[in-house]
């Protein structure tokens, strides 16, 4: 889902076996280099905002017309690229029924 967000692409690399007993596997991904600098959290709002994401909660963001609800888009997460934020580890999701009327009942707009 991340990936469709923009140019930025993650790989699935493979599966990595456990490394000791009772213990779960690993998923391998690779990303490119992502130049750019972390920004500020009221910069990456302020760019959520103007690419039509709605700010549910602190590092959240909302996509009403695709219920794309992205999480963990905190400055450690997120490159500024030209004029755009670019979530490289956020947390992408579509939102259940229970989050879009969370989402509502607060008025969020």
């Amino acid at each position: 889902m991340l990936n469709s967000l923009g140019g930025y692409k993650t790989r699935f690399e493979g599966i990595l076996p456990p490394e000791k007993p009772h213990w779960l596997p690993r998923i391998c991904i690779s990303q490119p280099w992502l130049d750019g600098r972390n920004p500020s959290s009221d910069t990456i709002s302020n760019l959520m905002k103007k690419a039509g994401f709605l700010e549910v909660s602190q590092d959240a963001f909302y996509l009403r017309e695709a219920e794309l609800l992205l999480t963990d888009t905190a400055p450690r997460n997120v490159r500024i690229s030209g004029e755009s934020a670019i979530p490289f580890d956020a947390i992408a999701e579509i939102a259940t029924g229970e989050v879009i009327r969370w989402i509502e009942k607060r008025g969020i707009r």
